[in-house]
């Protein structure tokens, strides 16, 4: 099981002393050729563009020109969403979280138990996750809190642990929930993907499926620091050789310091290596709280700053909650590490989407270190350096996009254990003006009469129709495991009625008018429809009732409409008052059973 390493696991789980801290500092210093040590009194940072009473104090943001991105940035009206996998979601008001459609906020968990796996000492807390959230997606302009990396940005929360299953798992969660960019402010140290095959692949599958993946590097470099967790590295470890960030593609990110005298520094704890993507900004501890620092606020457990201690504001300001799940205290705190690093640059791949949708990873990869500001850092342990948002976004804007829609199959992440297997549709529709719908894998794809993409891939969970009320992708049906699925789709303009669309999931059934408004009882039970029940019925002596195929059909010389419904290897046809027109065994139909090989005739 690996360790978190992004941010240490437990409150008190960072602990170093003055002189070591010192020291480290110094350390970082002579690393650009100098010989002072780094002086935290009277910082003073720029006043940023918006009206949140903190963002004085996110010397972070200036940093990276971040209020210069947002000036060219501009935002095309839909967020991007950007998975943050980790502790959790804690309903921080002053963080744009991802909602369906219904306008709930959409959080998730990967685990059988839909909690947290067997991980308790790592997963005790929502808070770590509710900080890398609020850098990436903090409310801006709202005169509350902080202000966030991709203002333009919303945060899909998925909890997790850190076992290879459950991990990927969330990724494939990220992925099928419509993520743009998965953040990962975690890591394990001298370990790399070889030694966590499910969650390689699914790192491979999310980036052929157009997704961007960003990771911590590690907070290893740090002698005389006490952890929480044992056999853990107390020196620089490269970044080759640190999980997930060496997987193939993963953007890896290292921390910098933010003071007065040195604001593109490598912070003394950071991993790094010439094969390093870029740094951002980490913050630099302080001698009296390690990597976690004083807050803002009415958390109670947290040690309020004082204004005249400059070492407790050295870190990256953002959300912080306390509680249990069920009552919570909303406040702000400062934190250092890779972990805040990270979504500084999620964030601001969160920005060169918005302003160029079309990018790929690897050309988003290739921008961000083309665009970063050089530092002088031993061996080249910076990668391509300090991350510019700015640069990043202009390049972004001035570059032509060479990403393309992804079908359904590039949603296969296998079976339910995570195994390869063959790609599957859930339901395959054509509507009556000759548009084909597909959906699989929680998403819904359209094409014209000539196989071409009309939209890009939506998740299910996004529309109204479906998640309002009672709809089939509401938590009533729908674990936070997993994703909304159909069993069958079908779409006919019904006599005397018009448009129709009724799908079947879970054994239940829902029907919608033309306008996406419900149409008759939504969520019955398929076992409460007389012709299913009767003798012989597909749903007949059946608890739970699923069907393979349904299709509808308007038929005059039949009569009007005909369904057509396939399950446990029969067929069923029924007239529009439900009258049983034919059934039997699949293998009974001559197109199904064997079908002559042998040349047509000229």
């Amino acid at each position: 099981m690996p360790g978190r390493q992004g941010l240490p696991i437990t409150k008190r789980s960072f602990i170093l002393s003055r002189n070591s801290f010192k020291s480290l500092c110094f350390a970082a210093s002579t690393w650009l050729g100098m010989s002072a040590a780094l002086s935290f009194g009277g910082v003073a940072h720029a006043q940023i563009g918006t009206n949140d009473p903190l963002s004085s104090q996110q010397w972070n943001l200036n940093v990276i020109r971040a209020p210069q991105a947002w000036a060219i940035a501009q935002a095309t009206g839909e967020k991007v969403r950007i998975a943050v996998i980790d502790t959790g979601y804690s309903g921080h008001p002053d963080i744009s979280w991802a909602k369906d459609g219904g306008g709930k906020d959409l959080y998730l968990a990967a685990g059988a138990d839909g909690s947290n796996g067997n991980d308790s000492s790592y997963l005790d807390s929502y808070t770590p996750g509710t900080h890398v959230a609020g850098i990436v997606a903090a409310r801006t302009g709202n005169g509350e809190g902080t202000s966030a990396v991709c203002p333009q940005c919303e945060v899909l929360s998925i909890r997790t642990d850190l076992s290879d299953a459950n991990l990927a798992h969330a990724i494939r969660l990220a992925v099928q929930s419509g993520a743009k960019v998965i953040n990962l402010s975690l890591s394990a140290a001298n370990q790399t993907c070889n030694n966590f095959e499910n969650t390689k692949r699914a790192i491979e599958t999310a980036s052929a499926a157009g997704l961007s993946v960003v990771a911590a590097a590690g907070n290893h470099n740090t002698p005389e620091v006490t952890y929480d967790l044992s056999d853990l590295p107390t020196s620089a470890v490269d970044v080759t050789n640190v999980f997930p960030a060496s997987c193939p593609g993963v953007i890896s990110v290292g921390a910098s310091v933010g003071t007065t005298e040195y604001s593109n520094v490598a912070a003394p704890y950071t991993n790094g290596g010439p094969s390093l993507t870029l740094m951002a900004p980490g913050g630099g501890g302080t001698a009296e709280d390690g990597l976690y620092g004083a807050g803002l606020g009415a958390c109670s457990l947290v040690k309020n700053i004082n204004d005249n201690v400059s070492t407790t504001r050295v870190g990256v300001l953002s959300a912080w909650s306390l509680g249990t799940g069920i009552q919570w205290q909303h406040c702000y705190r400062y934190l250092s590490g890779t972990s805040m690093a990270t979504p500084h640059v999620s964030g601001v791949i969160g920005l060169m989407l918005s302003a160029n949708p079309a990018l790929s990873p690897p050309q988003i990869k290739d921008l961000l270190q083309r665009t970063a500001t050089p530092m002088n850092c031993a061996n080249q342990t910076c990668g391509a350096g300090l991350l510019n948002a700015e640069a990043a976004v202009a390049a972004a804007r001035s570059t032509s996009g060479n990403a393309t829609v992804t079908g359904a199959c590039r949603y296969n992440f296998g079976d339910a254990a995570l195994q390869p297997a063959a790609c599957t549709l859930g339901t395959m529709s054509e509507s009556p003006g000759g548009t084909e719908t597909v959906t699989a894998y929680g998403n819904v794809w359209t094409f014209d009469s000539q196989g071409q993409p009309l939209d890009l891939p939506l998740p299910l969970s996004s529309s109204a129709r479906y998640a309002r009320a009672d709809g089939p992708c509401t938590s009533r049906y729908v674990a936070s495991t997993d994703v909304c699925d159909f069993e069958t789709r079908a779409e006919v303009d019904y006599p005397g009625i018009g448009y129709l669309e009724s799908i079947t999931a879970y054994g239940r059934y829902w029907n919608f008018d033309a306008n996406g408004n419900p149409f008759g009882p939504q969520g019955e039970s398929l076992s409460t429809v007389a012709r299913y029940v009767a003798a012989g019925g597909p749903c007949f002596d059946k608890p739970i009732c699923r069907f393979g195929t349904r299709v509808l059909v308007n038929f005059p010389e039949f009569g009007g409409l005909v369904e057509s419904v396939s399950g446990y290897g029969n067929y069923w046809l029924w007239d529009a008052s439900g009258k049983l027109l034919a059934s039997g065994p699949l293998e009974s139909i001559a197109r199904y059973g064997v079908i002559s090989t042998s040349p047509r005739p000229e």
